[in-house]
């Protein structure tokens, strides 16, 4: 029998491999997406360009990001703005996903990622236990491998919260909730053996939309509830049981209790430097509060800024110091960090961007109600870190926007025929 591989084939065997080396491999992730960005234009017929062009959601992302890359226009870190970019352009393979994969595609793709993140589930516990050699972006007491442990918990919290959802919506037990209950069981309980607090906020709003959007009337009262009790006593069990859970819980409210002290106990916790960021940012913003400092800059005003304040005395030098080291890439603040770089401009078409994919999600129901929640997570995350500027968190978002574009798309008649006919011709 004689394949034809095409062009088409050979892109979504790469959208397969991008898929595979997100949860572990920075190299993997780069390539990859460099060939589909390479590939898709010689795959993609007239028709294709013709629906990314024609659709709300993939005109909002083009534009968004084509305006982050025009900020480099009034970019004087020219350097520093290209390295930004590099992150950004993985929302181009949004539009890509979404042309591309089919409804085999679509599932493919979530069986090569979750084959990825296996490897790094191993790959975490094994390396935890001291039978791997540490590598120099983990911790030696968390079971985290291949990444820092706010990009991984990222990553789990996300899986997590689909599985369930998809679990909550399956009416028969299959191998697909198996292997679904395996995933949200091995994600939750490597959760909590980080100490990544954004991602707790993460996850218990997402234990309790689950339910929320699942049920209706009196049962989504009662599910709800029921929900809150279940957070509430799995919180606890953590911080009962949990020495890393509880590690991270004490050192919160002792970095809670320094911020109403003078600035120099108040500025040199992890809240407290969240927060001197937040100020700072707000004060940038405010003199370019329209198309901000461009996508290379703000980073490099952001330590001027903190330089005046050490000079006028409203931050120690020790604090300088300790700031310095922290804010060397970014805010830890996605929505500061988008109002620096690009101003209002920037962050009015970022939210359209997240609203039309939320007016596109699929009719599905498992893949309806966790577009809202993935949304909800996300926006819950960017407070504390800027996951749009990281290159495993990015590509993870691309990925889960992409393959929600896709099964809107797939969805429709018109495509459900195509692929009909896609079908018997293959068999031919």
């Amino acid at each position: 029998m004689r394949v034809s591989f095409t062009m088409g084939r050979l892109l979504e065997l790469c959208i397969l491999l991008f898929s595979f080396f997100l949860p572990f491999a920075r190299s993997g992730i780069s390539l990859f997406a460099v060939l589909i960005l390479l590939l898709f234009p010689f795959a993609a017929g007239k028709n294709k360009l013709q629906t990314i062009f024609s659709q709300p959601a993939t005109r909002a992302i083009l534009a968004y990001a084509a305006f982050v890359a025009l900020s480099l226009l009034w970019t004087e870190h020219f350097e520093t703005g290209i390295q930004n970019l590099k992150n950004n352009g993985h929302l181009l393979l949004i539009p890509i996903m979404f042309t591309t994969l089919s409804s085999n595609g679509i599932k493919n793709a979530l069986k090569a990622f979750g084959a990825g993140l296996l490897v790094h589930l191993v790959a975490g516990y094994l390396g935890f236990f001291g039978w791997l050699p540490n590598l120099g972006d983990t911790a030696l007491f968390e079971p985290v491998y291949f990444m820092n442990r706010l990009d991984y918990v990222f990553i789990l919290t996300i899986v997590s919260i689909f599985s369930l959802n998809r679990l909550l919506y399956k009416k028969k037990f299959t191998q697909e909730s198996l292997l679904l209950g395996f995933f949200a069981a091995a994600c939750l309980f490597t959760i909590f053996q980080l100490q990544a607090r954004i991602a707790y906020f993460m996850l218990a709003a997402g234990l309790v939309l689950v339910p929320f959007l699942k049920f209706e009337g009196k049962q989504r009262i009662i599910a709800t509830i029921s929900s809150i009790v279940l957070v509430i006593v799995v919180f606890t069990a953590a911080f009962t049981f949990n020495q890393n859970f509880r590690k991270i819980v004490l050192h919160s409210q002792h970095s809670l209790s320094l911020l109403h002290r003078k600035a120099e106990a108040q500025y040199t916790t992890s809240w407290g430097m969240r927060i001197i960021a937040i100020k700072s940012g707000l004060e940038l913003f405010q003199e370019r509060p329209v198309f901000g400092y461009g996508v290379g800059d703000n980073i490099h005003v952001l330590r001027e800024h903190l330089q005046k304040k050490k000079e006028q005395n409203e931050i120690t030098p020790n604090t300088f110091n300790k700031l310095s080291v922290i804010f060397t890439n970014h805010f830890h603040n996605q929505y500061i960090e988008v109002l620096t770089q690009t101003g209002m401009a920037g962050l009015a078409l970022m939210l359209w961007m997240f609203f039309t994919f939320w007016r596109m999600r699929p009719s599905e129901k498992s893949w309806n109600s966790f577009a809202s929640i993935f949304l909800v997570m996300l926006f819950t995350g960017f407070i504390a870190e800027p996951y749009m500027q990281k290159q495993f968190t990015s590509a993870m978002v691309a990925f889960t926007t992409g393959l929600f574009l896709a099964k809107a798309r797939t969805e429709t008649k018109e495509e459900v025929l195509e692929e009909q006919k896609a079908h018997k011709v293959n068999k031919i």
